[in-house]
């Protein structure tokens, strides 16, 4: 599982988990902002043809001493039988400048058999600079990034607001655990996908690919499939494995204010 986590990381800059991104009204301020902060989307996740899990994010607003920011959240569970086999019980949240959308503090706690990490992540743009921290181990170091590196979470969300289309590729990198990763992600094709929640939609299918550093990441090939309208959700993924393919399937979705579309799982 922490190999799909890295692939998932590396990979899915326009993963499953952007849900939340389609246009909306500020319900504090009344202004119109491109994130309808306050939506949760829900995946099943498969391991071949069998269920395995779930994936859940959600975004909020939050206030603190230094101003107001977005909260966004991802977690990531197996089911009660597949957990006695393998447990998994993964949090990530980032806290984002809602101006620039840039992440300011990121959470990792993951939990993946007997795989434990707690990491803790401050972004200072300003000097061109991230500083990580293990809250297990105490260590530490000092991380160069560019104007506009992302971790995972935030990344996914703002991707959410360009969209691509058919033979475009968009370049990104995005911090994984305590390593920066460059990342393309190519529109292959549009094609037509039944989903349980929303029925027949029209996709465009996309595929990413990682490198770190000069190293291209092999982890498996992995397609994912984007609404091909103004909302860009992501509604199904597909890592293709050696044993058994992984996927995620976007099962239902929670309005803003708490109106649900798709069936409860």
């Amino acid at each position: 599982m922490h190999r799909w986590r890295v692939f998932l990381g590396t990979s899915f800059a326009w993963l499953l988990c952007c849900g939340a991104c389609v246009s909306g009204v500020d319900r504090d301020t009344g202004t119109n902002f491109w994130l309808n902060v306050g939506e949760r989307f829900g995946y099943r996740l498969y391991w071949g043809i069998i269920p395995v899990g779930r994936f859940e994010m959600s975004s909020e607003w939050v206030v603190a001493e230094d101003g107001r920011f977005i909260r966004l959240v991802g977690m990531a569970r197996t089911s009660a039988l597949v957990s006695k086999l393998y447990s998994v019980d993964d949090h990530i949240e980032s806290i984002v400048d809602p101006k620039t959308f840039l992440p300011v503090r990121y959470v990792q706690d993951i939990k993946e058999g007997r795989k434990v990490r707690k990491d803790r992540t401050v972004f200072r743009h300003e000097d061109g600079q991230a500083d990580w921290r293990s809250e297990i181990s105490g260590k530490q170091h000092v991380i160069p990034i560019e104007p506009d590196t992302r971790d995972v979470l935030t990344l996914l969300y703002h991707m959410r607001s360009t969209g691509m289309d058919v033979d475009q590729s968009s370049d990104f990198r995005v911090l994984v655990d305590d390593k920066l990763y460059d990342l393309k992600v190519t529109g292959l094709l549009k094609e037509p996908v039944e989903n349980e929640a929303l029925g027949r939609v029209d996709c465009l299918k996309v595929e990413p690919k990682a490198w770190f550093g000069e190293i291209f990441v092999r982890r498996g090939r992995m397609h994912l499939w984007f609404l091909a309208d103004e909302r860009h959700s992501c509604v199904c993924a597909r890592a293709y494995l050696p044993i058994a393919d992984f996927r995620a399937v976007l099962t239902d979705v929670t309005q803003a204010g708490g109106t649900a579309e798709g069936p409860a799982v």
